[in-house]
């Protein structure tokens, strides 16, 4: 199966599952008063999470998670939007990868939606890429 394997893991965040864990409990308990989890209920069909490294983008990614974890609706597809920091490959295009390693373990991707997007698809864009 083809992985692209998480390249910044113990840079721009944690290296270790129980580091991840360790930092987003941490956050949590300082944010959970904060989260409005009312959103929860609402007809949410999407949201968009900073990326950036964790000490900065972590605060408003939990108050997005939490809702979309109260949330009655089950999601089995996210999307994930980069910048290509790089320049290689096209200005735009898919992913190749089957799935995407990370500290707490792997992802796959969704083969058949990426099919039906009728975009280039390569993986030179994320060779390098951090985001």
């Amino acid at each position: 199966m083809k992985t692209r394997e998480a390249v910044v893991a113990g840079s721009f965040y944690p290296g270790t599952k129980k580091e991840i864990d360790n930092l987003l409990d941490r956050i949590y308990s300082n944010e959970k008063q904060q989260i409005r989890t009312e959103l929860a209920s609402r007809n949410l069909i999407g949201a968009v999470v900073p990326h950036a490294g964790y000490i900065y983008s972590a605060y408003e990614a939990v108050h997005v998670f939490e809702i979309l974890k109260k949330s009655p609706v089950q999601y089995d597809t996210f999307f994930i939007i980069n910048p290509n920091h790089t320049g290689y490959g096209k200005e735009i295009e898919v992913d190749d990868n089957e799935r995407w390693g990370t500290p707490l373990g792997y992802v796959e991707t969704d083969t058949d939606f990426k099919r039906h997007l009728d975009l280039p698809v390569s993986d030179m864009a994320q060779l390098r890429e951090h985001s």
